[in-house]
């Protein structure tokens, strides 16, 4: 059974934001294909007197199946969670993304050990013996893969109580060092996304300046594990491959009173002036010359 989530963000004249969750309804076409996606959508978002036109914008996932749903009719901004939610997925359990290998053995390695340990600890009801409730690894959960991590290595000297010789030969492999280093790489990540998620503003202002954040983020530095250096190598070139702002991004970037000069990317400035230029002269009235030379040859006329 599949179910599809429907959620309003309106502006008011006065620029307040307001937020409606309109229903999460269960999917009961006979196929999830773009146009059947589209149609479900659509009924629905007119049960409500709502319709969708090129002046309407609409938040999916980044799915195939998504994009081809909502390509015309609307102007479909792509979820920049989602965005960033997969690159660090496909980071530790992707084998190959794109037709290329996915280079990060010492980070899957260790998440793996860790998932087991985490699945057996749950299964066999031995955490009460532990501090915190171990959780386990949900990738329709963002930031699942940190949350994960983050709470094995507080219970990480706890461990040993509660597990059996076969289980304890995952643990013993499982480098606590390197956990550290990636919960530290990664909080950002989750505070971008928990930055995304904020209801009482827009954020589209925000996804230029912290998608280059991360990117720097990802940047190589001396002293990092060699399972960091492939964990930063992958994430930071698919941000920049997979997670492309759209115009829309640019243009509230400039707006934004304390993002416009654009401080993190100064490159994108020219693109984002250039953007706000040509909406602008989308609602210029448009003056006919040859009409307004016609009527002032006749003034003229008139007078002589």
């Amino acid at each position: 059974i599949s179910y599809c989530g429907l959620a309003l963000r309106h502006v008011t004249k006065d620029f307040k934001l307001q937020n409606f969750i309109l229903g999460c309804f269960m999917y009961d076409m006979e196929s999830q294909t773009a146009p059947n996606i589209r149609q479900f959508v659509e009924s629905h978002l007119l049960s409500f007197g709502l319709t969708l036109d090129d002046s309407k914008f609409v938040v999916t996932d980044n799915e195939n199946k998504m994009r081809a749903a909502f390509k015309t009719g609307c102007i479909r901004v792509g979820c920049s969670i989602h965005y960033l939610n997969k690159q660090v997925e496909h980071s530790f359990t992707s084998t190959d993304i794109d037709h290329k290998p996915v280079n990060c053995h010492t980070a899957q390695d260790l998440f793996e050990r860790t998932k087991r340990i985490v699945a057996h600890v749950r299964r066999s009801h031995r955490q009460m013996k532990l501090e915190r409730k171990l959780q386990t690894y949900s990738d329709t959960r963002f930031s699942g893969a940190f949350y994960m991590l983050e709470v094995f290595l507080k219970v990480y000297d706890e461990l040993p109580g509660v597990l059996n010789k076969h289980f304890m030969d995952d643990f013993v492999s499982i480098d606590k060092e390197l956990m550290k280093e990636l919960c530290d790489f990664l909080e950002l990540f989750d505070r971008v996304i928990n930055d995304f998620s904020e209801e009482e503003r827009p954020t589209s202002d925000l996804v230029i300046p912290y998608r280059q954040l991360l990117i720097d983020h990802c940047k190589i530095n001396r002293d990092d594990s060699v399972g960091l250096k492939e964990l930063k190598l992958f994430i930071g070139e698919r941000i920049k491959l997979a997670w492309i702002p759209q115009d829309e991004h640019y243009i509230a970037t400039l707006l934004h009173p304390s993002l416009k000069h654009f401080d993190t990317s100064p490159k994108d400035k020219d693109k984002a002036i250039n953007l706000v230029k040509n909406e602008l002269l989308k609602h210029v009235p448009v003056v006919d010359d040859t009409s307004q030379t016609t009527a002032t040859t006749n003034m003229i006329t008139k007078k002589t």
